[in-house]
């Protein structure tokens, strides 16, 4: 099966098996994608990658869009490699960075992935160290993603983001003027495109909104009933 979780920010207690105990069941055929800043690879140093290697141990698939904290000079050093019929970064046996704009097969479903957000605390942060201008997408991104949902006819079974539809941010966070393109592309989206449910992290809160749509945090849900896992 296919769980959804939101920003792990590189959190080793976050994916532990003291806190995800129910995880101890799944195996190879179970994928957990986490929607946006993974955190995993961020400074690059011992700890991160003791994490990561804790996780490669899993049985299970770890799967994760990018945020808007991520350090994407790290990720772009995975080349690119097709899987599960989109294109990933292999981070560790089981663990993938899917890319922007991507259409992906898991389990007879098809999944659209879009990472990509903008970082309000960025005058507090030194490009390069902890902050990176690829957070927010570039225009062959949005290309990228508008061919590939033409291929689909505009009809996906889930959508998994980091950022929210303009309307969502509107309704929930006002002040959000620097990441207006990404959620005006993502309203087209919600407008245009077929789906059966929407996950996206970013704000850091959980709940079930209208439009079958889902902010996610801390909480795991079944990706494909939307039922609460944890």
């Amino acid at each position: 099966m296919i769980y959804i979780t939101g920003d792990t920010h590189g959190s080793a207690a976050r994916l532990s098996r003291e806190t995800m105990p129910f995880a101890d069941r799944w195996t190879k055929r179970d994928t957990l994608i986490v929607c946006g800043d993974f955190g995993y690879l961020f400074t690059g140093g011992p700890k991160e990658e003791l994490a990561l290697r804790e996780l490669s141990f899993r049985p299970y698939n770890i799967a994760f869009i990018d945020g808007n904290h991520e350090n994407f000079d790290l990720l772009a050093a995975y080349p690119p490699v097709e899987w599960r019929g989109g294109m990933a970064r292999r981070i560790r046996r089981n663990v993938y960075h899917l890319m922007r704009g991507q259409v992906f097969e898991m389990e007879g479903h098809t999944l659209f992935t879009f990472g990509g957000g903008y970082s309000i605390d960025q005058s507090r942060r030194y490009e390069g160290v902890d902050w990176w201008r690829q957070e927010m997408p570039s225009p062959d991104e949005y290309a990228l993603a508008r061919k590939n949902l033409i291929r689909c006819d505009h009809d996906v079974d889930y959508v998994l983001t980091h950022a929210a539809p303009e309307k969502v941010m509107k309704q929930i966070f006002g002040d959000h003027e620097g990441e207006r393109e990404l959620n005006d592309f993502l309203q087209w989206m919600m407008d245009n495109v077929t789906y059966k449910r929407w996950y996206f992290g970013h704000l850091h809160m959980d709940a079930p909104l209208e439009n079958r749509m889902y902010a996610m945090f801390l909480s795991v849900r079944e990706m494909t009933t939307g039922n609460i896992v944890w």
